[in-house]
């Protein structure tokens, strides 16, 4: 089962999803998030379906700077996909904002976080926003520990707006400086354990255990995601 809960902690909008398991079999198995956020106006941090529940900001969980942060416990291969040209070739999406389906416009995605089954270790990636210096091109980072199946781990990745952090287990496995913003108007779809496009289509899939999968609307601190593991 899937529950999700819309909090606002110390002026950080997040989405929390608990206890989500994915069997990584067929698309008919989509992990979509259900809902979306207000972020900023007079209902920042409730939940939204539309945007006229959201006067004086946006509904959805498009993002400029952000935390992105779960347990999982990987059982299987799972099936992989392409984070876009520039980015990682074959990835498994834990909890996504987008994947690789066009370059330079509204279907660019907003963020990535997943394994990069080259090593098998935690990774990330987005797409560049229409502001960047170059458009549509992606920006990977992939962290260095190996990740092992039937083992729970945490991981994190974080973007302050120039640098990418990516935490496992509360340790700091990798940082890359982007200073580009991502594509935090993308259209595409919020998933768990696959990644979705404009239209809901899915690609890639987890196989095995996902919990407490968070994305804040700020860059969480290392001390801060120790102190929330």
């Amino acid at each position: 089962s899937i529950g999700l809960s819309n909090l606002n902690t110390g002026g950080a909008t997040t989405a929390a999803a608990d206890g989500f398991f994915w069997p990584g079999q067929g698309a008919s198995q989509s992990g979509a998030v259900p809902t979306q956020i207000c972020n900023g106006g007079t209902n920042s941090g409730a939940s939204c379906t539309v945007a006229s529940q959201c006067p004086g900001g946006t509904c959805g969980l498009g993002l400029a700077q952000f935390t992105i942060e779960t347990w999982f416990n990987r059982q299987g291969t799972g099936v992989t996909m392409s984070t876009g040209t520039g980015g990682i070739p074959a990835f498994v999406p834990l909890v996504t904002k987008g994947t690789g389906q066009a370059d330079g416009s509204n279907v660019d995605e907003n963020y990535l976080f997943g394994i990069n089954t080259a090593g098998n270790v935690i990774a990330a990636d987005f797409e560049e926003g229409a502001s960047g210096a170059s458009p549509g091109l992606n920006h990977p980072v992939s962290g260095v520990t190996p990740i092992s199946n039937n083992t729970w781990y945490h991981a994190a990745a974080t973007y302050d707006g120039t640098t990418w952090r990516l935490h496992l287990n509360g340790s700091l496995e990798a940082t890359l400086v982007v200073g580009q913003p991502p594509r935090s108007d993308s259209i595409q779809h919020a998933g768990l354990a696959t990644a979705l496009n404009s239209t809901g289509s899915p690609g890639g899939y987890f196989d095995g255990l996902i919990d407490e999968a968070r994305i804040w609307s700020g860059a969480r601190t290392q001390q801060e995601i120790l102190a929330n593991i």
